[in-house]
């Protein structure tokens, strides 16, 4: 599950650490960035992770 776009995402993993239900993993590009990705199954759309940081 992809909530931002990669050109507004930051990397700067503070949905990662936010989630209450650790369904956000950080996972490296081809260039090797760090991007979120939501795993849909854990994911309870607390939405902690879409606010702006």
């Amino acid at each position: 599950m992809q909530i931002l776009t990669l050109t507004t995402c930051t990397g700067c993993s503070a949905c990662y650490s936010v989630c209450p239900k650790s369904a956000v993993t950080m996972r490296a590009d081809s260039e090797g960035f760090l991007y979120p990705e939501i795993d849909g199954g854990k994911c309870v759309f607390s939405r902690l992770s879409l606010w702006k940081h």
